[in-house]
């Protein structure tokens, strides 16, 4: 198969390439997206620089599903909330610009606090 070409998984392939273990722990005890799916600290770093290097060439759409899949892997950095404030701010969402300004100040806030 080519680079190009793309091999659907069956649904069997699929259901054997999830852990179990993980899996039983994010639907009972909450266990953030990211976690169940095996998500490293590095590479959510990875997918921070890359919204940040779209962010400051303009592609702000492109970021924001950048740091919107950050927050859905349960990242919590006020980095993101300011990405998705400036990447909307741009786009002229000034409502959704201001509450992720907001989140990224409780955020932060909530760092500060911590011990």
């Amino acid at each position: 198969m080519g680079v190009h070409e793309l091999r659907r998984k069956s649904p069997a392939e699929a259901a054997s390439a999830v852990d179990a273990d993980a899996r039983q722990e994010f639907l009972e005890e909450g266990l953030d997206l990211g976690a169940a799916l095996g998500v490293s600290a590095e590479w959510v770093a990875d997918l921070r620089r890359q919204g940040i290097a779209l962010l400051e060439v303009g592609r702000w759409s492109e970021a924001i599903a950048v740091f919107t899949g950050l927050v859905a892997l349960g990242s919590v950095h006020p980095a993101d909330a300011l990405g998705l404030s400036l990447a909307h701010r741009s786009l002229g969402n000034l409502d959704q610009a201001e509450l992720f300004e907001a989140q990224a100040s409780a955020i932060q806030a909530a760092l500060e606090r911590e011990p």
